[in-house]
């Protein structure tokens, strides 16, 4: 029989160590981004990033401990709606990321502008981020969430059995994280030309989108972008593989 115990501590376990991945390959991230503005942010060593971790890591773990509670809340309601199925994980996954994601990134940005004493750009609003990031690209945000760590820790079972070493288990899920990364890489590529489009004031429409990121980048829409999605997509599925916080 399933405890509390069971339940908490690898949510605890996984949102910790997933929080923690996220704030390390963010911030440079931020900090890359900010180049172009009249007010870059400067280069933030490991050091730097290492003093800002513990002022940042309690509100994301936070964060994702709520996350992955949905998460596995909503798996729970669909298996009992349809009688549990796999794929009930996978899209859980994709419709609870969504606002869950633009909250930790927001927080990320705001907090990498405070450690260098800058208030946020006035854009980093969360509510402006949810209006212009993703809900222009909605159905190509669930869809990449939904496959690609939604995917990997679906596919990571049948291709590294649960009682593998957790070592091996690591690597499996990072394996299978990478591998669901860039077959998912056209929708995340069309999530983001719907929202550079709805910036420049336009509403696209879920398929205009798509056929906008087509056309501006041939067969490269399939791939163009990948190095910066997959260490956070394989790292995640890995530590998720191991820590199993949707187990039932």
């Amino acid at each position: 029989m399933t405890t509390t115990k069971d339940v908490l501590l690898p949510l605890a376990t996984s949102s910790l160590a997933c929080s923690a991945t996220l704030i390390e390959l963010t911030i440079p991230q931020v900090v890359r981004l900010s180049r172009p503005t009249a007010e870059p942010l400067p280069t933030t060593p490991l050091t730097a990033r290492l003093a800002m971790l513990p002022r940042l890591l309690g509100p994301q773990t936070a964060l994702t401990v709520v996350q992955f509670g949905c998460i596995r809340e909503l798996r729970d309601a669909m298996d009992r709606w349809r009688g549990p199925h796999p794929l009930h994980l996978s899209l859980s996954y994709g419709l609870v990321s969504g606002p869950c994601r633009s909250a930790a990134y927001n927080l990320l940005i705001a907090g990498t502008y405070a450690h260098h004493g800058r208030a946020s750009p006035g854009d980093a609003s969360l509510a402006r981020f949810w209006r212009t990031k993703v809900v222009p690209g909605l159905a190509w945000s669930v869809l990449r969430d939904s496959g690609s760590v939604g995917g990997g820790i679906v596919v990571a079972p049948y291709v590294v059995p649960r009682d593998a070493s957790p070592p091996v288990k690591f690597l499996g899920g990072l394996g299978c994280g990478a591998c669901c990364g860039l077959a998912t890489q056209l929708f995340h590529n069309a999530a983001l030309t719907a929202g550079r489009m709805a910036e420049a004031g336009r509403r696209p429409g879920t398929l205009e989108a798509m056929r906008v990121c087509v056309a501006e980048h041939g067969a490269r829409a399939l791939y163009v972008n990948y190095p910066y999605r997959v260490a956070v997509i394989a790292l995640w599925t890995g530590i998720l593989h191991v820590a199993d916080p949707f187990r039932r």
